[in-house]
């Protein structure tokens, strides 16, 4: 008897293992198809190690009214019907992921229908987080920074993607380098002037990864970065339009262990 149940003991950790891997790279199997297999696969995908990175698929809350099909993706519709709910909401399914999640997640990206709401909410279910996915919606449109939830409740974040470039960018660099003492990487796009440029050096000079892929990025502006953020080990600029790589940008990079990515 003790030797089965060491057996099924390996067999779980196996599973929880493999659903690990599920979980970082298609969520949505982890929720609809790994726990209707059969109980032991059911009691794995509940163990909190599963649900350490939450990439979230593409949501759409119930049409209402009238109901219409064509507005409600297959995700929410499998949704409502393997957990036999009515309505289906994005909150609701946020409380879903964190009740199987226990919390721990390190690793949060959030669908495109996400609001401020929805990241305030968010901000006081995972305090382990170390690295938020936000989209375009949630950061390019945000003119007033005191709508965003204080990133004191982030002190353990390290990396943060926001989309679009914030128009309160200033204020949003302050709060991260005054609270998120570990953080490290920064992926945005948009056009990046001098204001920006500085306050990137001037609230985050310790940075180690800045992915600016896509923005507009004038020569003087570049070259800002490039000397006050003298801990970089990895630059992207690649499909940036301003500038061009010469010499003096390519010896300004070399200085460091930076990685320019053009």
């Amino acid at each position: 008897m003790e030797e089965e149940r060491k057996w099924e003991d390996m067999n779980q950790d196996c599973l929880i293992e493999v659903f690990k891997k599920v979980g970082e790279e298609a969520i949505e199997s982890l929720i609809l198809d790994v726990p209707f297999v059969c109980k032991s696969w059911y009691k794995a995908s509940l163990d909190p190690q599963c649900w350490k990175a939450l990439f979230l698929p593409k949501l759409t809350d119930t049409p209402w009214p009238p109901f219409n099909p064509s507005e409600f993706n297959n995700f929410s519709r499998r949704f409502m019907k393997e957990f036999h709910v009515q309505n289906f909401s994005v909150r609701g399914f946020l409380k879903f992921v964190i009740s199987r999640s226990r919390r721990s997640a390190i690793l949060l990206a959030l669908p495109t229908c996400c609001t401020l709401e929805d990241l305030e909410f968010v901000s006081d279910e995972f305090p382990a987080l170390q690295f938020l996915i936000l989209s375009d919606t949630v950061a390019g449109e945000i003119d007033d920074y005191s709508v965003w939830p204080p990133m004191s409740k982030f002190k353990d974040l390290r990396g943060l993607t926001l989309g679009l470039l914030p128009n309160c960018l200033e204020e949003f660099l302050t709060d991260v380098g005054l609270n998120c003492k570990k953080f490290e990487s920064l992926t945005m796009s948009g056009p990046i002037n001098s204001e920006d440029a500085l306050a990137i050096v001037t609230h985050l000079p310790t940075i180690k990864s800045l992915h600016l892929r896509g923005s507009r990025l004038l020569r003087e502006d570049l070259k800002i970065i490039l000397e006050g953020c003298k801990e970089l080990c990895l630059l992207d600029v690649r499909d940036c339009v301003g500038f061009e790589v010469d010499d003096e940008i390519l010896k300004l990079a070399s200085r460091s262990y930076q990685h320019l990515l053009v």
